[in-house]
């Protein structure tokens, strides 16, 4: 198969990207082109995750809740964070739902960035 560099058209920002001969060798199969540029593919939560804020927490209760755009806000526990001590009002996290006998509920909660007093974020490295 003869590989080149190709132009993709970015399905989310409408970007034009170059998909080159090196990222396409990476790719498995039958190298379809990412649907995504760079950026929007940073900024998309990875397959089967979502993204949220978390609309209060208390720390004495160690639960709360995250309000999330694509339906009601979901319950989380701190036995279900994944390397967060704790979480404050305004925090960006990255989680997987799960339904409970309650209801949905975020589980594997990550934190991505901290609204500081200053109304400024945060931004924590993931991985």
């Amino acid at each position: 198969m003869n590989l080149t560099d190709e132009m993709v058209v970015c399905e989310r920002c409408g970007v034009t990207f170059l998909w080159t001969v090196e990222d396409k060798r990476k790719e498995p199969g039958d190298r379809k082109p990412p649907p995504f540029c760079m950026g929007c593919g940073f900024l998309l939560p990875a397959a089967k995750r979502e993204r949220g804020l978390v609309k209060w927490y208390s720390p004495s209760r160690k639960y709360g809740f995250i309000s999330r755009s694509s339906g009601p806000d979901l319950f989380a526990h701190r036995s279900r964070f994944d390397g967060v001590g704790r979480l404050r009002t305004g925090d960006l996290v990255d989680f997987v739902i799960e339904e409970t006998e309650k209801g949905a509920a975020a589980v594997d909660v990550r934190l991505l960035s901290r609204l500081l007093k200053d109304g400024s974020r945060d931004y924590l490295s993931e991985g």
